[in-house]
């Protein structure tokens, strides 16, 4: 009896990299060679550009039940109807108590904070989370800002957070460190300067984007004797460092997730509406 010829390793990569997040991870119990390949990080590259054109977002449900949704974003008006499927949370996160908040996403991974201190980062592709070094100084009473990105120097993911102590006073420095995840180890890098103070669009805490090689930011920037201004505070993730965006105009309002930036051409006002509520 003839035997079956395998098809060489790099097809089923590429066929395997079409498919959805739900089957991947039935597929990794076929076998041994087939969990090694479907959790390789290459692979988790390779699925990402297959699976660029498809737009999702995660939700965390609320009473939390062990469990994410995943829905589409073409048409959030009937956001239940949408609803894809449950992404069951790793064994790691399950045994955590505390409310999960959103600290970032980048290439398909989350960065899951709970209780702004326990730090994951979650594959959903793969149904795996590792959870990364604690920090040694902790306020629970603070503010903090997380955010996830890629360096591509070093080809390795990074978490940014910035925090304010509950004591600090408005001309008290919001202090920043980093965490790379090959060293994981918290680095603090630098501080902002004192009067410049990120904003949160629902709160005091929210993750930063990842764009363009930086995470941004919000930042309100105030000066004794003058109004509060508005810029982008982005951290490039390669040189670790912070720069400024300026924001062309005034905020002229701001409710719930909206923002009205008054803009340089008159008549020309930008409306900018994030369509997430806190939970997303």
């Amino acid at each position: 009896m003839k035997r079956v010829p395998q098809l060489p390793q790099e097809i089923i990569a590429n066929i395997l990299s079409r498919l959805p997040v739900k089957h991947l991870i039935q597929l990794k119990c076929v076998s041994k060679p087939w969990r090694s390949l479907i959790s390789d990080p290459q692979f988790a590259k390779l699925h990402l550009e297959a699976q660029s054109h498809n737009h999702r977002v995660l939700l965390l449900t609320e009473p939390l039940e062990s469990a994410a949704c995943e829905a589409s974003v073409d048409d959030l008006e009937d956001i239940k109807s949408k609803l894809i499927m449950e992404l069951q949370y790793p064994a790691a996160m399950n045994e955590v108590e505390g409310w999960p908040e959103i600290g970032g996403s980048c290439n398909g991974l989350i960065c899951i904070v709970f209780d702004y201190q326990r730090i994951f980062l979650w594959n959903p592709t793969i149904g795996e989370a590792k959870e990364l070094a604690k920090l040694s100084d902790f306020d629970p009473e603070g503010t903090f800002f997380y955010g996830l990105g890629f360096d591509s120097s070093t080809d390795d993911y990074k978490i940014v957070r910035a925090a304010r102590s509950s004591t600090a006073a408005a001309s008290d420095e919001t202090q920043v460190e980093v965490l790379a995840l090959k060293s994981n180890i918290w680095r603090r890098i630098q501080s902002l300067q004192p009067g410049i103070e990120i904003k949160g669009p629902m709160g005091p805490d929210y993750a930063g984007i990842f764009l363009q090689g930086a995470l941004h930011w919000l930042a309100a920037i105030s000066k004794t004797g003058s109004k509060t201004t508005y810029a982008i505070v982005a951290f490039d993730m390669e040189i670790t460092s912070a720069y400024f965006v300026d924001v062309a105009g005034k905020m002229l309002w701001r409710r719930g997730c909206s923002r009205n930036m008054e803009s340089s051409h008159p008549g020309r006002d930008c409306s900018v509406s994030i369509d997430r509520d806190c939970s997303v």
